[in-house]
């Protein structure tokens, strides 16, 4: 009920921003003064002290604002304190956002990575996003360190992830599976079965590519998963290309794992 109450509030201050040619103007002041109320401790009292009249609030808010906001949007403020709904102005902001983002054709593509991408790769995502959903891409972007490396995009219910952490428990999960008989002996080969003639201890060489330089800590993790995954030791040898924008390629023998954003990024293309 109040979801739809705040957006008809938000409407009709989009309505009044769309007729002056200012809702650009009045989304950024919006979000500033909604800011600034979730801020600032004493303002937020002076709002919320329900000693202080209607009057006097409205009274407070033309002194603060009335030079130096849009005059459509002091109207709006001035109604929800008369409504008493100015203590939900977020709510109201958060509406106004979406309506403008639908009628602009704009939606957010949320983009947490280990390391905040250059701006070379924010345009390639762009691009590539732009072109998969036919519409203009917002990034809104979070560090997450957790990730190792790599990204994961969320764009409403829809979730890319492109993360070396996600590999990793990937990885665990096919460990953990038990392999059909028939499969094993239709892959006499596989590289994951055990060395014959006990040579338990052969060591298997992984490339991996990156972006950057795993950690000590990044390379233990992943070393010793593999080991868990083929059953043998591994020893790891580095590379660096940037253009993969993010993510890893380990290869061991004939197996290549891809997990990069380049990789992901095809993938959405062809779909």
């Amino acid at each position: 009920m109040y979801e739809f109450l705040d957006r008809r509030y938000a409407l009709a201050l989009y309505e009044a921003g769309v007729e002056a040619g200012n809702v650009e103007i009045i989304l950024q002041q919006l979000k500033e003064i909604v800011n600034e109320m979730n801020s600032n401790k004493d303002f937020f009292k002076v709002i919320k002290n329900p000693q202080i009249s209607k009057f006097n609030k409205k009274r407070i808010f033309r002194e603060l604002f009335e030079d130096c906001i849009e005059r459509e949007l002091l109207n709006f403020l001035l109604l929800t304190i008369d409504k008493e709904r100015i203590l939900y102005l977020r709510e109201k902001y958060e509406q106004f956002r979406q309506i403008y983002l639908a009628a602009n054709n704009i939606i957010i593509a949320e983009v947490r990575s280990a390391i905040p991408l250059s701006n070379k790769e924010r345009e390639s995502l762009k691009v590539v996003l732009e072109k998969r959903y036919k519409k203009t891409i917002m990034l809104k972007q979070q560090i997450d360190k957790s990730l190792i490396a790599g990204v994961i995009i969320r764009i409403g219910d829809e979730i890319i992830d492109g993360s070396i952490k996600n590999k990793l428990v990937e990885i665990r999960k096919i460990s953990d599976e038990s392999y059909d008989a028939s499969n094993e002996s239709a892959n006499a080969k596989d590289i994951r079965r055990q060395p014959q003639n006990g040579y338990k201890e052969e060591v298997l060489h992984a490339n991996v590519t990156t972006v950057i330089p795993l950690t000590p800590e990044e390379k233990i993790k992943l070393t010793a998963n593999l080991e868990k995954f083929y059953n043998r030791k591994i020893e790891i040898t580095e590379s660096i290309d940037k253009e993969i924008l993010g993510g890893i390629v380990v290869k061991i023998g004939d197996d290549v794992t891809e997990y990069t954003i380049k990789n992901k990024l095809k993938h959405i293309q062809r779909s």
